[in-house]
């Protein structure tokens, strides 16, 4: 299920969240929408790959264990088709020393999260960029 851009829409930066758990999807998608993010929510890696090859994004968020396609292998997929993206995994898996290593991956979030904590990563990550 795709859920429509949520945001001011006034030049906002855009967020894409491709996490397979209801509760985290939503509270990303609420919180980042009030802090002025333009976000876009999916529930797995197969929507999130289809929803970045029609929009680009400034920052994507994708859950490490994804249904039908490993969370690495999203950002592989993404930072070939678009070098410029922030792509953010988090994790509450073991697989946090094999995603730091990961080249694509700009930050990688361990959960639980504090999601002041995430929005400071999405601000430094983005303000890297300009």
């Amino acid at each position: 299920m795709v859920l429509e851009p949520k945001g001011n829409g006034g030049g906002s930066p855009s967020v894409l969240v491709i996490e397979d758990e209801d509760v985290i999807r939503e509270l990303l998608s609420d919180f980042l929408s009030e802090q002025g993010y333009e976000v876009t929510v999916v529930e797995d890696a197969k929507e999130g790959l289809a929803a970045f090859e029609q929009a680009r994004f400034d920052a994507v968020l994708v859950d490490y264990g994804l249904p039908g396609m490993h969370g690495i292998e999203v950002c592989r997929k993404m930072a070939a088709m678009a070098p410029d993206t922030a792509l953010l995994l988090m994790t509450g898996m073991g697989g946090l020393k094999v995603a730091e290593q990961e080249p694509s991956i700009a930050k990688v979030i361990a959960k639980p999260f504090d999601l002041f904590a995430v929005l400071r990563e999405l601000e430094t990550l983005l303000s890297s960029k300009v």
